[in-house]
């Protein structure tokens, strides 16, 4: 999902990267990846409150990643209170009772080299810690902090309410979420509005913080040099205080049909910006591993829309695809940077490369590649420990099955038929939501 959200965000003129130490990131870069990728099998356990531990130890990893993940996302706010999810997760981030402002709160994890960020989407409000190995105490401490004993000072709500408007917490774009889901709670502005958010009070917060950040809808994942009982010890001391509360369950929603649309958008620089946008099948879609597979195709320096837009016309700079998934809904993102006079011709490739995955089928050789290729990026993506926490997290929270053979039997077992009956049912020119980020004229 992460790599998605950047895309995203480019797109969008918001990019927004995960904060790191310098030093630390340095370090991981430098780690042997034969020793970032021994890991160990995923252990699953629950504190007596109900609190989800996921764990991969990975002993030979010099960095932990830590990721707290939370049932209530942007889809929990009331209409009229669009925002509020967001606004509560930024607020957390102001400091607590004993760490009185952000950087006594986080301090603690910076000091050791590491970072803390946060983000919130649909399905999910998450926060991750990244710290130098031997400091796994620190980072659930930090997070336990945040969660269990929050300030909500008066200051905090103002920066707050500033950067939730700004959009810096949520990672949709809030230009083309409400086209791509209309009446769906993903498509309702997540970051809110001058006048959602005046509407929120704090007895608001106060509730949904009292009914969300309960342990039995939190799950913490941790991967690392760690080790169970570690991570054990280390919740029970930040976590095990927490009130057990009742499990919210993520109501999935159905969206409306999506029209297409094409917009322009003023930008700055030389190059324009070309977003097409399809919205597709959440997760739990049986469409969802036909769908991984068509996003493996488009994407990427050998995927077909860089080898048609960019190689054989020479109509772009950078060519990409990415697919943005929640439990009920998703999209597949195609983005390309062209020269202004290009923005036409480049639409007019994507669509072409499209029309002819939908009118020709896929040869089993390529079926076969692409499957290899999903399995190849699984191991490249979970070489950090912080991306491989996030996902456990993610995955834990939404109640998905974390087995990957599991996941290649689904893929092993799409066929070409299958692949353009996905392609004719969601990529049409008429679902295309095309957004054009063009430099000012001069």
């Amino acid at each position: 999902m992460s790599d998605t959200r950047t895309l995203a965000h480019q797109a969008s003129r918001v990019p927004r990267p995960l904060v790191l130490g310098v030093v630390l990131a340095a370090l991981l870069l430098l780690a042997p990846r034969t020793e970032m990728r021994a890991a160990g099998p995923i252990q699953v356990e629950r504190l007596a409150n109900g609190l989800t531990l996921v764990v991969e130890e990975r002993p030979g990893a010099l960095g932990i990643g830590v990721v707290l993940a939370v049932r209530a996302g942007t889809r929990d706010d009331p209409p009229g209170h669009e925002g509020e999810t967001a606004l509560l997760a930024r607020m957390l981030t102001g400091g607590s009772v004993s760490r009185p402002s952000t950087l006594e709160l986080f301090g603690p994890v910076r000091g050791t080299g590491g970072g803390v960020d946060y983000s919130v989407d649909p399905d999910l409000t998450r926060f991750a810690a990244l710290v130098p190995a031997g400091e796994l105490a620190t980072a659930v401490g930090t997070l336990g902090e945040l969660v269990r004993n929050p300030r909500f000072g008066v200051a905090d709500a103002v920066e707050a309410l500033d950067e939730t408007l700004s959009g810096a917490a949520v990672d949709v774009d809030p230009d083309l979420a409400p086209v791509l889901w209309p009446e769906h709670p993903a498509g309702r502005p997540g970051t809110g509005t001058e006048e959602s958010l005046a509407s929120v009070t704090f007895p608001d917060l106060l509730t949904l913080h009292r009914v969300a950040y309960t342990a039995r809808n939190m799950t913490l994942a941790v991967a690392g040099p760690v080790t169970l009982a570690s991570v054990r010890a280390a919740a029970e001391e930040a976590f095990g205080a927490l009130p057990s509360g009742a499990y919210r369950a993520i109501r999935p929603s159905l969206a409306a049909a999506t029209v297409g649309e094409r917009r322009m958008f003023p930008g700055r620089g030389e190059q324009a910006t070309v977003l097409m946008a399809f919205a597709t099948a959440g997760i739990t879609s049986d469409d969802f591993a036909a769908l991984q597979l068509i996003t493996l195709l488009l994407s990427g320096p050998d995927g077909r829309f860089f080898a048609d837009v960019r190689s054989d016309h020479g109509l772009a700079r950078d060519v990409d695809a990415a697919a943005l998934t929640f439990v009920d809904v998703g999209a597949l993102l195609a983005f390309a940077r062209v020269q202004p006079a290009n923005v036409d011709a480049a639409i007019d490739r994507l669509f072409d490369v499209i029309a002819r995955l939908a009118g020709e089928p896929l040869d089993s050789a390529t079926l076969a590649r692409l499957r290899e290729r999903y399995a190849g990026e699984l191991v490249v993506r979970r070489e950090t420990a912080l991306t491989r926490a996030a996902e456990l997290a993610s995955r834990t929270a939404l109640g998905l099955p974390g087995d990957d053979q599991r996941d290649l039997a689904a893929l092993a077992a799409v066929t070409p038929a299958e692949i353009q009956t996905v392609v004719r049912r969601y990529l049409t020119p008429d679902r295309a939501i095309i957004h054009v980020i063009r430099p000012a004229t001069r």
